[in-house]
């Protein structure tokens, strides 16, 4: 036997592998039938609240009225985002979540971004603490000085997060009839 040729046993392996795969009969591990049985629902969160460098959010993806609610804090103040004015975008290792925090005219302004991991829970009665970045960027506007170099300045931020699933019952209204 050569160096690189597969013994009887390998060759006799490969062999049967071929005739398995020329007719498309893929044998089922022993383990898929149990794992199909046991396999749990997974429970996505849709409220996650954040803390880091004097910065407090709150995230929820989709309210009682069914659209995205944020609530950014910071030593300025407390502002509250809803539907478009934020901005969720799947970056494949997460979403990111932006909102505007300041806008001028002509100097530029800020936006808060926040990197949310794909995160599963147990069951609805389960939370999750993860870690990740807030990113601070400074953008420049129309009339900033100097016109000629970077655009945007970045300040990452560690934030420590909770997510957990928040259901959101919606009270029946009363109709009556004017008569």
């Amino acid at each position: 036997m050569l160096i690189g040729e597969p013994g009887p046993l390998i060759a006799a392996h490969l062999l049967n592998d071929r005739q398995v795969n020329d007719q498309q009969d893929y044998p089922s591990p022993p383990f898929e039938s149990v794992a199909k049985e046991c396999k749990m629902p997974v429970i996505q969160p849709n409220d996650y609240t954040l803390q880091g460098g004097g910065i407090t959010v709150n995230y929820i993806t989709s309210n009682f009225l069914g659209q995205p609610f944020l609530s950014f804090k910071d030593a300025s103040g407390t502002k509250d985002f809803f539907g478009s004015a934020i901005r969720v975008v799947d970056v494949g290792i997460g979403k990111l979540v932006t909102v505007t925090t300041h806008m001028t005219i002509d100097a530029g302004g800020t936006e808060f971004s926040v990197l949310l991991p794909v995160i599963e829970l147990a069951d609805a009665s389960k939370q999750q603490t993860f870690q990740t970045d807030g990113i601070v960027t400074h953008f420049k506007g129309p009339d900033s000085f100097p016109v000629t170099g970077a655009r945007e300045t970045y300040d990452f931020i560690p934030m420590t997060g909770n997510a957990r699933a928040v259901v959101f019952l919606a009270p029946k209204l009363a109709v009556s009839k004017a008569g």
